[in-house]
């Protein structure tokens, strides 16, 4: 018996998008809007006194609907007229106005694009979290006032601190102060829509006290607002610093004695020159009697010995001069305008005539010294060294263990 039944929002349920029909508790269709009719490809009139399931072509309640006194929402996956496979959402809402009892709207909503959009969501999300948990690197996300907003789990593995002592923190804690201001201005220069392809390196304190290496790539994130964030990519370069500085270390420093060598002295002297400096005195320094020490007593002693020498020298270099060795017996003082040369190297002279203890016994040694000046023995590196061991040569003429200044013929 087909029921009678009075719609109390006839417009809602006509011009509603979705598809709704009213079926009664066999399934019969009883009524239903345009949406459904269009949905489905279908007319009013067809749709009358015909099971819904024919209609839709569901399977899922079998031959009985449910008894249309409970509120249902069921997730349907089916394939449309066109082929096509589809994800519905089917909502049974019980009706219970006169003259309809027993029957209930059916309400689909088509969201396979919705289910399609989570999957790949779920998907990505999935992907993010192996790359998390499984990348070296550290992720995070700064807002335009510089406060952590998100770090990845890395951040307390490479630095032993919870990643949640950093979040909603800013981003400049924990930076070393020598670095701060530079890491300051490339975040102002990030917020502003700049992105470092390139790395940008910087000093970070790890929990034990420690000052830990990282490079950082910004990515700035561009909102309607302008830039709302910025991505940062972390990576501990600490490991890679240390083999720099090993390398540097090697190229630079003398392996006996831990002084700067030749290549650092040039290296040093010409960046001094091209500041143009009022003057500058360079110092070369030759050991009287080393020779005596090294064939007597052996390589041993005398590796010793100019390692004493050097720490001699060090310890009493003025707070801006330079000292380097470079080579054999030969060291080098770079001095600047504020000291006087002849003092230091009288001062010099005077340091070699308390003897050098080396396997069980003393041995004394003068020192030779040869003095040029910036800018009137020399206006280059290779003028300047070259002067200062004629100036040498000079001082040993006249009898060693004496400083002499250059003097052309």
């Amino acid at each position: 018996m087909q029921l009678e039944f009075d719609f109390s929002y006839p417009s809602l349920f006509a011009r509603h998008p979705d598809p709704i029909a009213l079926v009664d508790h066999d399934g019969v269709c009883l009524e239903v809007n345009d949406s459904f009719a269009v949905y489905f490809g279908v007319t009013k009139e067809e749709v009358m006194g015909t099971n819904i399931q024919l209609i839709v072509g569901w399977d899922q309640w079998g031959d009985e609907f449910p008894d249309g006194e409970r509120y249902i929402s069921q997730e349907i996956s089916r394939f449309n007229r066109l082929g096509r496979k589809i994800t519905e959402e089917v909502v049974l809402i019980p009706c219970e106005g006169d003259g309809v009892a027993g029957a209930f709207y059916l309400m689909i909503r088509d969201i396979t694009e919705i289910r399609s959009l989570e999957e790949s969501y779920r998907a990505k999300s999935e992907i993010l979290h192996l790359i998390e948990s499984n990348s070296s690197d550290i992720i995070a996300v700064i807002d335009d006032r510089g406060i952590v907003r998100y770090v990845s789990s890395s951040y307390t593995v490479i630095f032993d601190r919870h990643k949640s002592e950093v979040v909603n923190r800013n981003a400049l804690d924990y930076i070393h102060p020598d670095d701060l201001h530079f890491v300051q201005q490339r975040l102002e220069e990030s917020l502003k829509g700049e992105i470092y392809w390139l790395p940008v390196e910087f000093r970070y304190l790890h929990n034990n006290g420690e000052w830990i290496y990282l490079d950082v790539r910004a990515t700035p994130v561009e909102t309607q607002n302008g830039i709302g964030q910025v991505t940062l990519f972390l990576r501990d370069i600490s490991q890679r610093k240390g083999h720099e500085e090993l390398i540097h270390h090697i190229a630079y420093y003398d392996s006996l004695t831990d002084l700067p060598n030749r290549h650092f002295l040039y290296e040093r002297l010409e960046q001094l020159l091209s500041a143009h400096p009022e003057r500058l005195g360079l110092l070369f320094i030759d050991l009287d009697g080393f020779k005596q020490v090294n064939d007597t007593q052996g390589h041993s002693a005398g590796d010793q010995l100019l390692q004493q020498v050097s720490r001699r020298l060090a310890r009493h270099l003025p707070v801006n001069g330079f000292l380097a060795r470079m080579g054999g017996d030969e060291f080098i003082v770079l001095l600047d305008a504020l000291t006087n040369f002849k003092q230091f190297a009288q001062m010099t002279l005077h340091l070699f005539e308390e003897p050098f203890f080396i396997e069980g016994r003393n041995n004394s040694l003068s020192t030779s010294i040869g003095i040029s000046v910036y800018p009137f023995h020399g206006t280059s590196a290779e003028e300047l060294v070259r002067t200062a061991d004629i100036a040498l040569y000079q001082a040993k003429e006249k009898g060693k263990n004496r400083y002499s200044c250059y003097e052309s013929n």
